[in-house]
């Protein structure tokens, strides 16, 4: 009998796939012998030392531990003399963690000067990891028609560039300074700022919601949240009123600040019987950046002669300054009339002098 002898080749000798990938191999007989050959799959460790041989032929008994991440098929054949075949690889990287994964796909065969021969096989998972903190940014209370920024932090910590293609709201107060998408670097961060600038008061509730390239966690949410109160700030004046013997005083209420300033009155005597003092109006509503007079009048009618002291005070929303007193001083002296001598004696006068 005659036999012919195979030759066993296989290009390329080596593969390297970046996360997912299909790519062939051509298996090729230059021999004038039939070429009988099935594969093996030897999984190297992160050092490239050897753990042991899986096969990809699900036939093989001997196979301890499915590889996951790659696959050939067909596992086994003939190939006939000066022939070839294609033989399809699939990498899936699935839930790897980032890193770069090898092995050798290794081609038994019949072919006995090579019937050992060796592919190399490399899969790199090259992958951002994305994250955010802190998951909550709470405002506290901010006033009316001011603006408050707070920020939080996207990380990355992949292998490969994040890509932060949307920054989303639910809940139109709150602004950010995203305006397009950008990347973050492996191993790196990048804080975003949140913008609070409220122009009515209220309780405020939003999310804003980060999305990324991260194939395995697209996207990230942050809970916002506020309070707006405005304020009204009183100012009066003047604050010191002094009079002799009465008359009539005015005191400017303005309301310097954000709200509406309401105010109510209330006199308190120091000093003197009462009557003497009087004024209007005893209350109001103030709009912001506005004034209104309120009239005093001072009296020394049916009064006795002394001293005489008041406060007046105004109670107000103003949660700075919600007792703003006026004094109010007035001096009463009544002048005594008197005539001297009481009698005027003319003598006798002569007529016509």
């Amino acid at each position: 009998f005659c036999y012919g002898i195979p030759e066993i080749g296989v290009d390329p000798g080596e593969i390297i796939s970046i996360n997912d990938g299909d790519y062939t191999l051509e298996l090729s007989n230059t021999g004038n012998g039939y070429l009988e050959w099935g594969t093996d799959f030897v999984l190297l460790n992160r050092d490239n030392s050897l753990r042991s041989v899986r096969s990809i032929n699900n036939n093989n008994t001997n196979r301890d531990e499915e590889v996951v991440w790659f696959s050939s098929t067909p596992t086994e054949g003939v190939v006939l003399p000066s022939s070839s075949e294609e033989i399809a690889l699939t990498f899936r990287f699935g839930d790897l963690e980032i890193g770069d994964y090898s092995g050798d796909l290794i081609f038994t065969s019949n072919d006995e000067g090579n019937n050992n021969l060796a592919v190399n096989i490399l899969l790199q998972v090259s992958l951002p990891i994305f994250t955010v903190e802190p998951h909550v940014l709470d405002f506290g209370t901010v006033d009316l028609e001011t603006s408050n920024d707070l920020a939080f932090t996207i990380h990355n910590n992949g292998n490969a560039d994040l890509v932060v293609t949307d920054i989303s709201f639910d809940g139109g107060i709150f602004t950010s300074n995203f305006a397009n998408e950008f990347a973050v670097g492996a191993q790196s961060t990048n804080d975003v700022t949140i913008n609070f600038s409220p122009q009515a008061e209220g309780d405020f509730d939003g999310t804003v919601t980060v999305t990324t390239n991260d194939p395995r966690n697209e996207t990230e949410t942050v809970s916002l949240t506020a309070i707006c109160r405005g304020h009204a700030d009183i100012v009066v004046a003047p604050q010191e009123i002094e009079s002799d013997n009465g008359g009539q005083y005015s005191v400017t209420v303005t309301n310097e600040g954000n709200i509406d300033l309401n105010y109510v009155t209330e006199l308190e005597l120091v000093q003197g019987v009462a009557g003497w003092i009087t004024y209007e109006p005893v209350d109001g509503t103030i709009t912001r950046g506005q004034s209104a007079e309120v009239g005093i009048d001072l009296t020394i009618v049916d009064m006795p002669a002394g001293e005489y002291e008041a406060n007046l005070h105004f109670l107000s929303n103003d949660e700075e300054n919600e007792d703003l007193a006026v004094n109010i001083v007035m001096h009463s002296v009544k002048s005594v009339m008197f005539l001297e001598p009481e009698v005027l004696e003319f003598g006798g006068v002569n007529i016509d002098h």
